[in-house]
């Protein structure tokens, strides 16, 4: 740079320069006030340019504040400098006074990178150091008008370097709008956690496709693929891979999932207890219907039963109750109900009998439970010896009901239902048809 002697410049003929990386020159209020007081105490450096005036490279606050002031000239010495010098200038005057924030250095530098200038050229003319010149670029990739935000709530430099240990970008643009909050060391750990959990799952990732036998899993995943492990790095995926298997992945927030792909026998041992299962519901399904079926035709019966003398219905409820005396009864004994054995004869010798024999067997019908169903609820053992519903048979007969076929089948274990489904029960080989027989 070579200097010429100081001269008076009329302000109207000096522009600010148009790459000065400070932007915002602060409240000029009382630099202007001490202008027009005292005048101008140090003299701008400025370069002539293309319109036949002068560009400032050193003060443009005073360039500026003369201008605000009145002031028609400013002493000046006029150098010589080319473009790339003005910049690192500019560069170097500015943060040796403090004046940029860590943004405008951030732009400052990558106007001197664009310019070709290497990170060790920078260096020497600014007096950064090279790791210092990195990381103040880095933060241009950060959303503007968020790091303008930030730079009102005091954040320090120490606090933005933070910044670049996480290396996504999305990441670090939520960490700035939490920068000099409460907040901001809770969550920069939570993102620091996260990119370890990232590099981690990469580092499983690139372990899995380098293997001949894994394959990362399709969108929908068929099938034939049966889950391994949720791992977290390669030594526990070491412990679940077999060379002699093939196998797929998933990645998950977590880690990576790890199906085999089923054998033969497995697949073949899958379907028959798919099967299996279907045959259970099936055979539940049509119980039910069965059961409620003959529950309706006794629940008929008994709503209007045949015409009987009062003699022959005492009869049936003294049987009925004496078949009852030595075990339990799902409503209770007829001691609850109606006293002691000793007064049977007492109670029932009178014009209620009829009404108590019908109330006992309505009840008795008002329980749908395996006490008083056939079928089971177990396809391995499908027939149900239902004493409490052959008591209520034997009672329903002597009162004229007749049996249909299905009701006798179902109670002798003749019923087709109860060899139906035979194939499918556990131990029972798998021939791939049902027995109707």
């Amino acid at each position: 740079m070579k200097n010429t002697n100081l001269v008076e410049i009329p302000t109207a003929d000096i522009s600010p320069h148009p790459e000065n990386p400070r932007k915002d020159l602060g409240d000029l209020t009382e630099l202007v006030e001490s202008i027009r007081a005292n005048g101008i105490l140090q003299n701008l450096t400025v370069v002539r340019n293309d319109s036949c005036g002068y560009t400032v490279i050193i003060g443009h606050r005073r360039l500026a504040a003369a201008k605000l002031a009145g002031i028609d000239t400013v002493p000046c010495v006029i150098a010589e400098m080319s473009e790339d010098d003005q910049l690192t200038t500019m560069l170097a005057e500015n943060m040796q006074r403090s004046d940029l924030t860590v943004y405008e250095q951030a732009e400052g530098i990558q106007l001197l990178l664009d310019r070709s200038f290497s990170v060790a050229d920078i260096s020497e003319k600014t007096g950064l150091s090279e790791s210092t010149i990195r990381r103040r670029t880095k933060l241009l990739d950060l959303d503007k008008d968020a790091f303008k935000r930030s730079q009102q709530r005091q954040v320090s430099l120490s606090d933005y370097d933070k910044l670049n240990e996480i290396e996504d970008i999305d990441s670090r643009n939520r960490l700035l709008d939490t920068l000099g909050t409460n907040n901001f060391n809770n969550e920069f750990e939570k993102a620091k956690r996260n990119q370890k959990e990232k590099i981690r799952r990469q580092t499983l990732i690139h372990y899995l496709e380098s293997l001949p036998n894994a394959r990362p899993a399709k969108k929908k995943r068929a099938s034939i693929w049966a889950y391994v492990a949720t791992v977290f790095n390669e030594k526990e995926a070491l412990k679940h891979l077999k060379s002699d298997r093939e196998y797929c992945y998933e990645v998950n927030t977590y880690g990576v999932c790890l199906f085999r792909k089923r054998t033969e026998a497995e697949l073949e041992r899958d379907q028959h207890e798919e099967e299996r299962r279907e045959a259970r519901e099936r055979f539940s399904q049509e119980g039910q219907i069965i059961n409620e079926t003959m529950r309706n035709l006794r629940k008929e019966f008994i709503e209007d039963p045949p015409k009987l003398t009062k003699e022959q219905y005492l009869i049936l409820v003294k049987e009925f109750l004496r078949t009852r005396i030595n075990g339990s009864c799902c409503y209770g004994t007829p001691d609850c109900l109606y006293g002691s054995k000793s007064n049977f004869d007492d109670v029932f010798d009178s014009d209620n009998g009829v009404k108590i024999m019908l109330e006992l067997i309505g009840k008795t019908l008002d329980i749908p439970n395996r006490y008083y169903q056939y079928i089971s609820n177990s396809l391995e053992k499908p027939w149900n010896i239902s004493e409490n519903l052959n008591t209520l048979y034997y009672l329903l007969t002597r009162l004229g009901y007749q049996m249909s076929d299905e009701e006798i089948q179902l109670r002798d274990g003749t019923h087709p239902i109860y060899t139906k489904y035979k194939n499918y029960r556990e131990g029972e080989s798998h021939n791939g048809t049902e027995n109707r027989s």
